[in-house]
């Protein structure tokens, strides 16, 4: 059986058409960009210094006075400890470590020992949001 240029030809083009075709309309999967963040409206005033009052600014810790570094009472002395990486590394990235996660477990002074999943996302969010006024 002999097949001629002209039709190997026809069969060779024939087959790269269809795999062309069928390449084409092909769809790219749609990347899910969705963020958990979107739906959490987490701003200092309303949502953020409620947690920080309770976990952090209270005796013996960011307070004026406290043993901890900085004075967590207003938003504007919370900033540079946001700016600079801290508050996240302490409060969310080591959480879980007994000596250097905030809140800390070893506190006396009334403040909790961990925040709750609902606040670490709220502080996440917020952090994550450009964390607005």
């Amino acid at each position: 059986m002999k097949i001629s240029i002209t039709s190997f030809s026809i069969i060779l083009i024939t087959a790269i058409s269809l795999n062309w075709l069928s390449c084409s309309s092909d769809k790219t999967p749609e990347i899910d960009l969705s963020n958990d963040c979107l739906d959490v409206e987490a701003t200092y005033a309303t949502t953020v210094k409620p947690i920080i009052d309770r976990g952090c600014a209270l005796g013996g810790c960011h307070v004026n006075g406290g043993d901890g570094p900085g004075v967590y009472t207003t938003y504007e002395n919370i900033i540079p400890f946001i700016e600079d990486g801290s508050f996240r590394r302490t409060t969310i990235d080591q959480k879980d470590d007994p000596l250097l996660g905030m809140p800390p477990e070893w506190s006396n002074n009334g403040a909790p020992k961990e925040l709750t999943e609902t606040e670490l996302e709220i502080i996440t969010c917020w952090i994550d949001n450009g964390y607005p006024e």
